[in-house]
């Protein structure tokens, strides 16, 4: 019953032409490599942060403060000067302004242990 079936596969209209099947392919591989691109480029910019959006952000002092040193807020290394007294290497810190050149001001965050007993 199968044997007699028989598939011909030799009619045009069972393929795409040239005409159309170039073209297509040719679409498909722009269309993948803009892509490819847009990702490329959105990867590699950083959003951009307004100063006032630290404000009252913590971070992580990378070394004494005291008044100038550099301290970890919002993913990024910043200057920052201790609005007062000496900050030590690791301490928490919080923004409390920003000064000219995007020097953070920062003071030591006062935390509060709870006893859990």
């Amino acid at each position: 019953m199968l044997d007699n079936i028989v598939v011909d596969f030799t009619e045009s209209s069972q393929f795409l032409s040239s005409e159309v099947l170039i073209p297509l392919l040719i679409g498909i591989c722009l269309l993948a490599l803009v892509i490819y691109l847009l990702v490329g480029i959105s990867k590699r910019t950083k959003p951009e942060i307004n100063g006032e959006d630290l404000l009252g952000l913590t971070g992580r002092a990378l070394e004494n403060v005291s008044p100038d040193g550099k301290v970890y807020v919002h993913g990024e290394i910043w200057q920052a000067q201790a609005r007062q007294g000496l900050i030590v290497k690791n301490d928490i810190v919080v923004v409390t302004g920003i000064r000219e050149g995007l020097v953070l001001e920062v003071e030591k965050k006062d935390i509060e242990l709870k006893n859990t007993l």
